[in-house]
């Protein structure tokens, strides 16, 4: 009972408990509402959590954020994971989104076009390159190692009914193949020193026989899987000096004698020995390649119609360089690094390596042993529409002096690349050459003004 105490109500104990007691049964305050975290970073009206979801990977994070921020996520399409809005992520050839972590360790470039796709999906060749799935039709596999390689290093044998990478295949009838060995000519009454390997196609004719001038010469008589079946590839031994026209005037006699055809699908490619250049001279030879397929793409209208003779030729099997490993190499060849090809190849991430169907091909020069360049351009069927006309004497001295060419160019490049000049006008180009190869070049520019 309350009483009054020096003109104060006084409490009884019991009353003091009753009215503590019912402060503490008051309903209790509710919790805020927890924010977006997204939207807290960015210093947005803060929206409330509608979500918890978890973020990155491999390591992940759980964040909760509202309806806004889960629709602004991005998804990689190989793990199914989720990212950060503002995290970067990489768009795959075939349009695949993969994040950071997947890029760097899951994600391979095509070695002959520069795409990049996931490396489950990639072909992986048994020279250790791996390519895109899209030239699944561009390869075969070796029946006796089982390794993928490219259609141009296989060769089909009839009795098998297999396909055999060209160091495997088996020694059947007029289908032969040796290991390379140079033959060393002391003779250069056709002036080029370096050492070439030619390989020469033609189809629909008879069987060339092994004999004692092809056991000397000739390493490989083999399909090939550009050709049509009855069509053969016939590449030499490493030849150089007055030893390559004297192959070349006899692998015409023979494709004249026993009827070959040289169709659209045919084309000649030789291989010009780089192994004793370092990297100067290296990035010389591709600026000089560069600098030559500028001229080509440079429209007709403003360089002579004799480069015509050099443009007719590109196709699919010998295209121009692609912008992504133009731009690779340049990364190389126009800077002051001190490295080779091939050194550039492993270190410049991710590399866009080169096709192997370019007109002129660097990729032999990534090798440590052997390096060389393919120049792949020479289309037989061109030359005979315009020249030759069905004429193989003819076809043959063109394309000695298409070697010639070639070699003058490379050397020029090695030696002396500051004097090298590329201009549209093929008389102002041709004048820097011997006079043989000067001549032969300006006789373009009759001929081709003549089938425009």
């Amino acid at each position: 009972m309350a009483t009054i105490c020096g003109g104060l109500l006084a409490k009884s104990p019991h009353h003091w408990f009753y009215e503590t007691e019912t402060r503490m049964k008051k309903e209790p305050e509710t919790e805020p509402d927890l924010c977006c975290e997204y939207c807290e970073d960015e210093h947005r009206h803060n929206q409330p959590v509608a979500e918890v979801v978890e973020i990155g990977y491999p390591q992940t994070r759980v964040v909760q954020l509202c309806d806004e921020c889960v629709s602004e996520l991005q998804e990689c399409e190989h793990t199914n994971s989720l990212h950060h809005p503002d995290a970067e992520m990489h768009e795959l050839a075939h349009g695949t989104i993969v994040c950071e972590y997947v890029f760097e360790n899951d994600v391979g470039c095509c070695d002959w076009n520069g795409d990049y796709h996931l490396n489950e999906d990639m072909l992986h060749l048994g020279n250790g390159e791996a390519v895109s799935p899209d030239y699944e039709d561009e390869v075969r596999t070796c029946y006796e190692t089982g390794e993928m390689y490219h259609i141009d290093e296989m060769v089909y044998v009839d009795s098998y009914e297999e396909w055999f990478h060209h160091e495997h295949a088996p020694q059947i009838g007029d289908r032969w193949y040796k290991n390379f060995s140079k033959i060393y000519s002391q003779k250069f009454t056709y002036p080029v020193r370096n050492f070439v390997g030619i390989e020469f196609e033609a189809e629909h004719g008879d069987s060339i026989r092994p004999d004692e001038w092809t056991d000397t010469f000739i390493a490989e008589a083999k399909e090939d899987g550009s050709l049509d079946c009855d069509g053969t590839e016939y590449t030499t031994h490493p030849i150089r000096g007055d030893d390559i026209p004297n192959v070349v005037d006899e692998m015409m006699s023979r494709f004249s004698r026993e009827g070959f055809d040289m169709s659209h699908n045919v084309g000649w490619h030789f291989h010009w020995e780089a192994q004793r250049y370092g990297a100067k001279a290296q990035k010389n030879l591709w600026n000089a390649v560069e600098s030559f397929e500028n001229v080509l793409r440079t429209s007709e209208t403003e360089s002579s119609s004799g480069f015509n003779y050099f443009r007719n030729m590109i196709r699919g099997y010998a295209d121009y360089q692609g912008n992504h490993y133009r731009d690779w190499a340049s990364a190389w060849a126009k800077t002051q690094v001190d490295y080779e090809y091939t050194d550039h190849f492993r270190r410049y991430e991710r590399h866009n390596a080169q096709s192997p169907r370019a007109f002129v091909n660097f990729t032999p020069l990534r090798n440590r042993d052997g390096k060389r360049i393919e120049v792949r351009m020479y289309h037989p069927s061109s030359v005979m529409s315009h020249e030759a006309q069905g004429d193989y004497e003819l076809l043959g001295d063109d394309y000695k002096m298409f070697i010639r060419f070639w070699d003058e160019l490379f050397r020029k490049a090695v030696h002396r690349y500051n004097d090298l000049h590329f201009s549209p006008n093929i008389n102002e180009f041709a004048s820097q050459f011997t006079g043989p190869t000067r001549r032969w070049l300006r006789n373009k520019e009759k001929i081709y003004n003549k089938n425009v």
